[in-house]
């Protein structure tokens, strides 16, 4: 039998899938009426 790797990625390959899975904030806008931010 041949030998099994103990991982199955590194860990900067997983990091470097990972980096994109982040989610974008809401943006925030001004409110022309009251100056207060609104989503």
């Amino acid at each position: 039998m041949a030998p099994l790797p103990k991982k199955k990625y590194a860990k900067s390959r997983q990091g470097k899938r990972r980096s994109h899975l982040h989610i974008d904030r809401p943006s925030l806008n001004l409110c022309p009426q009251c100056h207060q931010p609104k989503l």
